[in-house]
């Protein structure tokens, strides 16, 4: 199924302001000579708008190699370039080198390249040097500003040559499609009709008015039909606000806790991952002297930057932007989980309610199902945790001591106490394991049980309502109900093999 939006059903895109500069034709000949305007045009809009970043989209590396020079020898402003003959390396750097607040440069230079790909959220001025001839690629330009994230209206700088070429292009854009003001859905659908006209009023500037002309009435006749074409019950049924409003506030507020610098922080301490603060709030990872393993999920040898804030990240692509979600940290939180490292230990815990040593045996059981990715269980059941905190009786005490609570000296360092108590209490301790599993089998009949009833009321409910759709939709097909019902069967096989994995011992003596 194809699920498709507009901008004006979507929330969170900037507003565009178009700035043109008419300026006067001289005997120009390349961009590095003295009589191209534009360029003290560009000198002058440089220092009125410092320390606002620019970014300047033109159409091929020479020009901008060219700007480069012009700029440092009449003004003295260095600019980071950004061309196709740069390797990705040089390339990110060039965009680090733009987006530091501090020391970093004003102004980004970049050839077409620059509009495919890399964004500039958190700049508000572009400067368009050259106009390109297909709206689609005005559009990529712009585009790297215009997006969500974006917390300004843009404004758009346009130079352009009074009585030439540039000045008939710029209309066309302007006056023709609106292309500059938003986007305009129809403007491919017009190039193509008029790509013959328009090279033709380049040539020959007496056919400007009417080229703009028709491009209007084009315009506004294909952009009718384009709104006439929505399938607006698609529309509802992919954007929904107020489920939509729901996620993103669940995410920003994700996004505002620091819980995964601080558990990211703690692994690297514990697994000897060298990790130290970085320019602008980021953090330098190199693999430590010291690692547990050889290796580091997805640390390279030469280390990397990361940054756990969504601004910083946006403003500096060169830097991983760690998430729970991101290969690196779910990789670590596996890598943890999976090894027998503190799968096993004995807690000394002071506690003054207890008259005598007592000891309690915590198990932490993982129930878990087995099935092909594409049936995506975890929607019903996911790996889901079951913890028991068994006293010397056999009894439950769990929700009585939560698991944060039970924190005291570990004797990971006095192996001989360790192993006397384990010796002493190894005949209570085989009962208690038993104890725990038989009881941990138990809760899992639960477990089963409520899968099941929320798998069959969700997809039940859905074939339902696909049934019913298909009385008076014809695009219903039947192949869509028949998988469902399939899919409902495999489910309900996958769920009847849940397996119950024992994940965890601690044995605590509580004094």
């Amino acid at each position: 199924m194809l699920f498709r939006n507009t901008r004006a059903a979507v929330a969170g895109f900037p507003q565009r302001q178009l700035l043109a500069y008419p300026l006067a034709r001289g005997e120009m000949e390349a961009p590095n000579s003295d009589t191209d305007p534009r360029i003290d045009w560009l000198i002058a809009t440089l220092r009125e708008l410092r320390p606002a970043k620019v970014l300047l989209i033109c159409a091929h590396a020479k020009t901008v190699l060219a700007l480069r020079e012009e700029l440092f020898r009449r003004a003295g402003i260095y600019a980071a370039i950004f061309h196709e003959h740069m390797d990705i390396v040089e390339r990110d750097r060039a965009a680090a080198y733009f987006a530091a607040v501090e020391d970093g440069t004003q102004i980004l230079l970049c050839s077409e390249i620059g509009s495919e790909g890399r964004n500039f959220q958190f700049v508000h001025h572009l400067v368009l040097f050259d106009l390109p001839l297909e709206p689609d690629l005005l559009e990529q330009r712009i585009g790297r500003l215009d997006r969500i994230g974006q917390t300004e209206t843009i404004r758009l700088h346009v130079p352009y040559l009074t009585d030439s070429s540039e000045e008939v292009l710029f209309r066309w854009y302007a006056e023709g499609l609106g292309a500059f003001d938003a986007i305009c859905p129809a403007a491919a659908n017009v190039y193509d009709r008029q790509r013959e006209t328009l090279h033709a009023a380049l040539e020959n500037l007496n056919q400007a008015e009417a080229l703009i002309a028709e491009t209007r009435q084009l315009t506004t006749q294909f952009n009718a039909e384009l709104a006439a074409g929505r399938d607006r019950l698609l529309e509802l049924h992919s954007h929904r606000p107020a489920v939509s409003a729901a996620l993103v506030a669940a995410i920003a507020e994700v996004d505002a806790r620091r819980d995964v610098a601080s558990y990211m922080q703690q692994f690297w301490d514990g697994f000897g991952v060298e990790a130290e603060p970085g320019a602008g709030g980021s953090v330098v990872i190199r693999p430590g002297a010291e690692m547990l393993h050889e290796t580091f999920p997805r640390l390279p040898e030469d280390g990397l930057t990361a940054t756990f804030t969504r601004s910083d990240a946006l403003a500096h692509e060169d830097r991983e932007f760690l998430t729970w979600e991101h290969p690196m940290v779910r990789e670590s939180m596996e890598l943890l989980t999976a090894s027998d490292l503190g799968a096993a230990a004995i807690t000394l815990i002071h506690n003054g309610k207890f008259a005598q040593p007592t000891l309690f045996l915590e198990m932490l059981f993982v129930a878990d199902c087995p099935a092909p990715p594409e049936l995506q269980i975890g929607r019903f059941l996911p790996p889901t945790l079951l913890r028991l905190l068994l006293d010397g009786a056999g009894r439950d005490c769990a929700d009585e001591f939560p698991h944060e609570t039970l924190r005291g000296d570990c004797l990971t360092h006095n192996s001989a106490l360790a192993r006397s108590v384990i010796a002493s209490q190894t005949a209570r301790l085989a009962t208690l394991i038993e104890r725990g599993e038989t009881l941990a089998q138990a809760a899992l009949g639960g477990l089963e049980t409520t899968a099941r009833t929320q798998m069959h009321s969700a997809l039940g409910a859905e074939v339902e309502r696909l049934t019913a759709l298909a009385q008076v939709n014809p695009s219903v097909r039947p192949d869509e109900i028949a998988f469902l019902r399939h899919r409902r069967e495999q489910l309900d096989r996958a769920l009847g093999r849940v397996e119950l994995r024992l994940d965890a011992l601690r044995l605590v003596v509580m004094t």
